[in-house]
């Protein structure tokens, strides 16, 4: 008998199914109770239910929940047991069978429209283009076996064509037979598809054939339970079987016998509603269906929610209607918000308030759904995981995402294949170095992560493994720039010193590899570096699927860690890839092929997996929007309810006879979407929530939400009088807005943001300074220092203090970020090239032979290219060496040994480039303030330290664009007294910011104390290097922008007295002995 029960709540369509339980109990105790159902949700909901019922004494047990297509094979293993699980028209193995007859010429005669797709002279993109179609051949066979059974079993028999579509049905049949064909010479097998079983049980159910269908072993009852979208095929097998035992339905409906959505009154029906409406027609005219209401009694709590779902449950016209209950009763919430984040920020502050205001609701009874999980499932991590201060703790779980949406190993086993056929740029290389599987397999630590970064940017290191894998890109068989050129360099740097920039074998043994831990970390990276090329490698060759079963399972083993913390996810890939060599045998596919088809292949079938994620009863519910449909809340949000995000829209392809020629029963997508709002309109028992990203966080523009949403709101106005602007609330861009603590339209309940909005509001009344006190008198430690360490402290103050004495980085490590060889020298890299060239100039060693250690560490662009580059480099610095010579035309002397004992602190190091005239110092560029602080600095150190007899003079040279520059200074009687000075600065810069700047202060010094203008003139020149200076459109950001600076000044002018002073004592002295005579 076929009963169909239909209510519009889905808790008196589950106590009506318990009732029939209870009165008609199985005839054998120990028969499991069949149920049909849509998802797993609706499942578990059931026996939540089901145990909570007056006769359920808490306890669900012996039940069997299975999907409409599960019913459907347990019927056909009723007939016979043997049936396996994988058949070849499945659609993984159809698509290698296709792939297989691909590569018969004779097939694709016949079939020019294949031939004119997969035709490629390159064999690698024909067989690439091969499984592109064949899978698309393969998804479309695979639903018409679903949902149109009855024209694959006519195709075979050669009957008439089914659709309107003549010449696109003709070869589909053809290709179909075809199929059929090839499997019955190579598949062992008997059975080939469902259509054909399915219409076997059919058949036998027709036929009373109890030899082939044993009726006894059929369950006493089954009970299709909210189900809202099935096959035409599934409601013939169930209404078949109901001669056979008791067939229920429960669903969730307002008028099952409409058949036409415009049918309905309610306006919203008629225009969300064809996909319900759809569903009653898919039983035959003939069939006896006993169809009866379940429920339908009016709220008894009215707010705007349960008044629009009562009139939306009655299906009534709202003609002339006018609701009686205020709207701002926050039951229908919509939000319009910046972007994902600020949605699930606002979503936690609305959650508190409804809790707060709900005393009696739980955060279990909350369901929020989303079309696109996998973007909103970092945010809703963030947000709930780690509240704010203020807020309290929201128990959730995220349910239904893909196993690729938050699994770091396959993360990780894809990004490794995806690498294995790349380029292996720097950037690729670093990103899978930094992942959690990577760093616990191999052991790295973020302090040697930062290490590797720093030898990689030092080496040079851009693309490709090596030159060998250059020629495989047509490219020129070159090392240079490549990780085995770069790991050769670090590998040998600690076998051996680097002496004299001399080569071993051709390689440039770099410097930084220096102690025990350098070693073993350079071990590290070399072993994984090594392996991940082996790995390359291997996938270079085409193999058959067995074959590549093995590899795939190496880089398992190699690369991924095993433990506990990824057991599940790493027995979820070799699934995966067992299916592959599984699916391939049946339909005794042995052709080698391509790894990119197999990465490929592998990447769909992981991300096609689902975690099974959270559960109902763990607190929030979220999910994406099937896995929870149906099932009723007391509150359901919606969010993500973007334009073009929602109804989701799939492009079809373009032979599909199901989108050419669409039928009742057929899935279309935007339809479920459409039916799937209504179905949530009935789900809900008492708020209903709504978010979108409706303004731009770039640009002030809006965007408008989700059509249906925007049509449930113009239903709204309409139907009930609501004014939009009263139901839609407008987010602010920040969370931390003044309006969220101030206002009655918005609120938060984060103390963390309250308090950083005050601080907004009162920072131009209060005291901001970030210096209120000194800190204390430094440590012994701090007495004694280097040379560096002085000079460093004097070109940046506030820096120094910042981060030695707090350990304060304002500003982030260069990220490397270049995945291409230069092809031209940067100015960095230029001005590094001319110094180490001037040196060996000035020391009389071959500039040509020093061409070959810039080749061999990758500083010059390849070829001519470098060739070119690298003589004009020479050409500039032999200029600017014999400007230097000519003035400089005596014997160089030994570095000189610093250890000085001044004002309480001990200076130690050396002064190097020491002549018989005088010291020398040399750059390439201006003469920049940060270098003559240097040079003035070094100049006061070496009058104390200076050999005996030396005159004591110190010399700078600087050569910018061709123009020669030089700064002589001449011997200092009193040294120790500036020195002296000097050190007091340095204690006052140990314990506040120091208003010593190194550009503004040296400009305002060279105005005052060399040129003689006044001090107004001077603190116009230093604020020009201060503030921040436009030309020609473009923004060049001054001193004063410094993050150091900003801190330490509190973004305040520092031009005052004691700025004054300080630059006097620092400069004056300089520009006095630079104005003498002789210098």
């Amino acid at each position: 008998m076929l009963k169909f029960y239909y209510g519009t709540e889905l808790e008196e369509l589950a106590d009506r199914l318990f009732r029939e339980l209870d009165e008609n109990p199985l005839s054998n105790p120990l028969d499991k109770e069949i149920f049909v159902v849509q998802n797993h949700g609706i499942g578990q909901w059931l026996s939540l239910r089901m145990a909570e019922h007056p006769n359920g004494n808490g306890i669900a047990a012996n039940l069997e929940f299975e999907f409409p297509s599960e019913r459907i094979w347990s019927l056909i293993r009723l007939m016979d047991e043997d049936i396996p699980q994988i058949l070849p028209s499945d659609r993984g193995p159809m698509t290698w069978t296709l792939m297989e007859l691909f590569e018969d010429e004779q097939f694709l005669d016949q079939f020019e429209n294949l031939r004119h797709y997969i035709d490629e002279k390159d064999p690698e993109q024909r067989a690439m283009r091969s499984w592109k179609l064949a899978s698309k051949i393969a998804d479309v066979f695979d639903q018409y076996l679903i949902y149109r059974p009855q024209m694959i079993l006519d195709w075979e028999t050669d009957e008439e064509l089914n659709t309107q579509n003549t010449e696109a049905e003709k070869w589909q049949a053809e290709l179909w037979r075809r199929l059929i064909s090839h499997w019955q010479e190579t598949y062992e097998g008997s059975h080939l598809h469902r259509a054909k079983l399915q219409n076997h049980v059919w058949q036998n159910i027709e036929d009373k054939k109890e030899d082939k269908l044993p009726v006894d072993e059929l369950p006493d009852r089954i009970s299709v339970f909210g189900v809202s979208s099935v096959s035409r095929a599934f409601i013939k097998t169930m209404t078949k079987l109901s001669k056979l035992t008791e067939v229920h339905f429960y669903h969730l409906s307002v008028d099952p016998g409409i058949n036409e959505s415009e049918q309905f009154n309610n306006p919203l029906l008629q225009s969300m509603g064809q996909e319900g409406a759809n569903f009653m027609s898919l039983f035959s005219d003939n069939t006896n269906v006993d169809v009866k209401l379940v429920g339908g009694s009016k709220p008894s709590k009215q707010s705007l929610f349960t008044a629009v779902q009562f009139d939306f449950r009655n299906d009534d016209s709202l003609s002339g209607h006018k609701l009686e209950v205020p709207p701002a009763d926050q039951s229908i919430q919509v939000h319009n918000c910046h972007s994902p984040m600020r949605e699930v920020e606002v979503l936690y502050d609305q959650l508190l308030a409804l809790l707060d205001e709900n005393p009696e609701l739980s955060p279990d009874e909350i369901l929020v759904m989303t079309p696109d999980i996998e973007t909103y499932a970092p945010f809703i991590e963030a947000v709930f995981a780690t509240p704010d201060e203020g807020q309290p703790k929201i128990p959730y779980a995220i349910a239904d995402r893909a196993i690729g949406g938050e699994q770091p190993a396959t993360d990780t086993f894809l990004n490794i294949l995806e690498l294995s056929e790349s380029r292996f740029k720097v950037t690729d290389v670093l990103d899978l170095l930094d992942s959690n599987p990577i760093r616990e397999r191999f052991g790295f630590t973020e302090d040697e992560l930062n290490r590797i970064e720093r030898w990689v940017g030092d080496n040079k290191i851009r693309w490709g493994i090596d030159g060998k894998d250059k020629k495989d890109l047509d490219l020129p068989e070159s090392d240079h720039f490549t990780w085995r050129a770069g790991l050769r360099r670090i590998l040998l740097g600690y076998a051996m010193r680097s002496s004299d920039d001399r080569l071993y074998n051709n390689i440039y043994a770099y410097n930084e590899v220096e102690t025990s831990d350098d070693a073993n970390l350079a071990g590290k990276i070399s072993f994984f570096l090594n392996r991940l090329f082996d790995i390359s490698n291997r996938m270079d060759t085409s193999r058959k699927p067995e074959e590549w079963r093995e590899v795939l399972l190496e880089v398992i083993k190699g690369f991924l860690p095993d433990n506990r913390d990824y057991f599940w996810e790493i027995n979820k890939i070799r699934e995966g890839i067992s299916a592959l060599a599984e699916q391939s045998k049946l339909v005794e596919f042995e052709r080698p092929i391509s790894f990119s088809i197999i990465r490929r292949w592998l990447a769909e079938q992981l991300k096609s997996q689902s975690t099974g994620g959270g559960r109902i009863g763990r607190g929030v519910t979220f999910s994406s929007l099937m896995p929870m449909r149906s099932i009723p809340f007391e509150v359901i949000g919606m969010i993500g309810m973007n334009e073009g995000a929602f109804p989701r829209s799939k492009i079809p392809i373009e032979f599909d006879l199901m989108h050419l020629d669409p039928e009742v029963g057929d899935p279309v997508e935007s339809q479920q979407d459409r039916y799937l709002f209504l179905e949530t309109l009935l789900s809900a028992r008492s708020h209903l929530y709504f978010s979108y990203v409706g303004q731009s966080n770039r640009q002030d523009t809006d965007f408008p939400p989700s059509v249906v949403l925007r049509e449930f709101i113009d239903y709204l106005e309409e139907g009930y009088d609501i004014n939009p602007d009263d139901l839609i609330t407008k987010h602010r861009l920040q969370p931390f807005s003044q309006q969220y603590f101030t206002g009655d339209d918005y609120f938060s309940y984060s103390e963390t943001r309250k308090e950083i909005s005050e601080r907004l509001q009162s920072a131009d009344k209060a005291d901001t300074d970030f210096f209120k006190n000194h800190l204390p008198e430094p440590d012994e430690e701090w007495k004694q220092l280097s040379v560096t360490d002085l000079i460093s402290f004097f070109q940046h103050p506030s820096k120094y203090l910042l981060r030695n004495r707090l350990g304060i980085y304002l500003q982030d490590e260069e990220i490397l970020t270049d995945n291409r060889e230069p092809f031209e020298l940067d100015n960095l890299t230029g001005y590094q090239i001319k110094q180490e060239l001037l040196d060996c100039f000035l020391k009389e060693q071959s500039l040509e032979e020093y061409r070959k250690v810039m080749q061999a560490r990758d500083m010059l662009p390849e070829d001519w290219t470098g060739e070119q580059e690298y003589h004009q480099q020479v050409k500039e610095v032999e200029m600017f060496g014999e400007e230097i010579q000519l003035r400089m035309d005596d014997q160089p002397l030994d570095d000189v040994e610093v250890d000085l004992e001044i004002n309480g602190f001990r200076i130690l190091g050396k002064l190097e480039n020491i002549y018989q005239g005088a010291q020398m110092d040399y750059r390439f560029g201006k003469a920049k303030p940060k270098y003559l602080t240097a040079f003035w600095i070094r100049h006061l150190l070496f009058q104390l330290a200076k050999p005996g007899g030396h005159p004591g003079k110190s010399t700078y040279f600087s050569w910018d664009d061709g123009s020669f520059e030089k700064v002589q200074l001449p011997a200092i009687d009193d040294a120790e007294t500036i020195i002296n000075d000097l050190m007091d600065l340095y204690r006052q810069g140990l314990l506040k910011p120091l208003k010593l700047f190194c550009k503004s202060s040296f400009k305002f010094g060279e105005e005052v104390y060399k040129k003689g203008k006044d001090i107004e003139d001077g603190f116009s020149s230093a604020q020009k290097k201060w503030e921040t200076t436009s030309f020609r459109g473009n923004s060049f950001p001054g001193e004063g922008d410094d993050a150091y600076n900003k801190l330490a000044t509190d973004r305040k002018d520092p031009f005052d007295e004691e700025f004054i002073e300080i630059a006097e004592r620092v400069w004056a002295p300089y520009f006095e002995f630079l104005n003498q005579e002789g210098a």
